[in-house]
């Protein structure tokens, strides 16, 4: 019914706090649970919400056809948005929610695959243009520089699309393609030393698409899901992987969501529509008895 609530868990009571036209998209809340921000996809347009208040903070509509999720900083208190038009190009802006303006605008060339807050004010944004290749960078948008590149003009391998900051070893987590978008595509998951760019860990490769990766909040294990429901686990400490979810565990299709418990003892997915999965993060043991579950997630 397109309608944002607030649900109290312990009543079971629901309100309505906004009204939309259409589908809603990229629902996300920042680390401190206070704002609410999601995208309008019908009308192509932004909203931030204050869950204190309820009241909308920042609402802006964007003109491309093709928009990205919004994205929270670290800190919770600037929203990140972007969107391309088809191959040609887009931006990617910051907007500060407590003046609800935006402060920094950086365009690029091509389409928007990936954007994502990395941490602080950094942000990560996979970018492809037809006969010339996949992007990857990270942009600083307080200083407004670049602060790392990767993958060539013509890269056919080790092709990387987004990164996770692994904060406890200082190396970084990439997922990477091996012939992305063509029958020999095989996606796995890189740990790279952060001083020269090299790899220390490759995990097994797939063909199936790379869709999400996590860390757990201990920085002791790494949560992957592929376009085929598989769920895996990857121990930091040892570099190795621990255990891999049975096909379709979750359901037929893909995991839309993959999260570790706060004191990372148990990983939660949801997907395949109706289902959900949980299961003890350092064994793979699944604890749920009856994955069904009453509506799509």
């Amino acid at each position: 019914d397109n309608q944002v609530y607030i649900l109290d868990l312990e009543t079971g009571n629901k309100r309505t706090i906004y009204s939309t036209n259409g589908m809603i998209r990229g629902t996300i809340i920042n680390n401190s649970g206070t704002i609410l921000a999601f995208l309008e996809h019908n009308t192509r347009t932004y909203h931030a919400i204050d869950l204190t208040t309820t009241k909308s903070i920042f609402k802006k509509q964007l003109s491309f056809p093709n928009l990205r999720s919004p994205q929270f900083n670290e800190q919770g208190n600037h929203l990140i948005l972007g969107g391309c038009m088809q191959d040609i190009g887009g931006s990617i802006s910051i907007i500060d929610l407590s003046s609800a303006k935006e402060i920094k605008k950086k365009n690029f060339s091509g389409y928007l695959g990936v954007l994502h807050s990395a941490q602080q004010s950094v942000v990560g944004f996979f970018t492809g243009k037809i006969n010339s290749g996949f992007f990857y960078s990270i942009w600083d948008w307080k200083t407004g520089k670049d602060v790392a590149s990767f993958n060539e003009p013509g890269q056919q391998t080790g092709i990387i699309a987004r990164t996770i900051k692994d904060k406890q070893r200082g190396n970084i987590i990439a997922a990477t393609a091996d012939y992305p978008n063509t029958p020999q595509q095989a996606t796995y998951i890189q740990v790279l030393n952060p001083d020269n760019k090299t790899s220390i860990y490759d995990s097994p490769k797939k063909s199936e698409n790379l869709n999400l990766a996590v860390l757990s909040p201990n920085q002791k294990y790494l949560a992957l899901a592929r376009s085929d429901g598989v769920v895996e686990v990857h121990d930091m400490d040892s570099l190795a992987k621990v255990w891999e979810s049975k096909q379709n565990q979750v359901g037929i299709g893909e995991v839309n969501s993959l999260e570790f418990s706060p004191d990372g003892s148990l990983l939660l997915a949801t997907g395949g529509g109706l289902n959900l999965g949980l299961w003890e993060a350092s064994t793979g043991r699944l604890v749920t008895s009856n994955l069904e579950h009453g509506s799509p997630l």
